[in-house]
């Protein structure tokens, strides 16, 4: 199915093609010397700005219908052209905008794929980090009891020094 842009360019083209006829058909009925190819070349070279002059109307209505005929027809023909050439570029950068977007969605893919790898990394390393944690925190616990165990047996241990200590002197004195 033809689209709306699609239709639009058909019908610029059809515009130009309809105003070359046009003119091939009133300049091969004014100028009684000219053959449908004299009318057809003269207007496709006058229409594209090209005029070689080596065909040029001879009667008085011939010149003012051709002097008319270019005015609006250059006009009308650079308009639908450029319409139509807007139309191709416009495609090729959609074409091309579609390409780079196929290639970069694997880039893409291949950075998600590594963020999720990135993802199961980290949370293996926090699952790991909370159990030694909490092995920490439970010989953290051990090592305070013990500490304090030590503690008692040092002041325990320091008592005795002193006592020793003390019954040193005395047994020296």
């Amino acid at each position: 199915m033809i689209s709306a842009r699609d239709w639009k360019v058909v019908n610029a083209v059809v515009v130009v093609f309809l105003w070359i006829f046009l003119g091939t058909i009133m300049f091969w009925s004014l100028e009684s010397t000219w053959t449908l190819i004299d009318s057809f070349y003269f207007s496709v070279s006058s229409l594209t700005t090209v005029g070689y002059g080596d065909i040029t109307p001879s009667s008085q209505l011939g010149k003012l219908i051709a002097a008319l005929y270019i005015l609006f027809g250059v006009g009308i023909v650079l308009a639908s052209l450029g319409f139509v050439g807007k139309e191709f570029l416009s495609r090729e950068e959609l074409k091309i905008r579609r390409s780079y977007y196929r290639e970069n969605k694997h880039k893409g893919d291949e950075v998600s794929s590594q963020i999720e790898s990135v993802k199961k990394i980290l949370r293996k390393n926090t699952k790991e980090l909370k159990q030694q944690a909490e092995i920490i925190q439970k010989d953290e616990k051990k090592i305070k009891a013990v500490a304090r165990k030590e503690a008692l047996d040092k002041k325990d241990l320091d008592l005795k020094i002193k006592t020793t200590k003390k019954l040193v002197r005395k047994s020296k004195k």
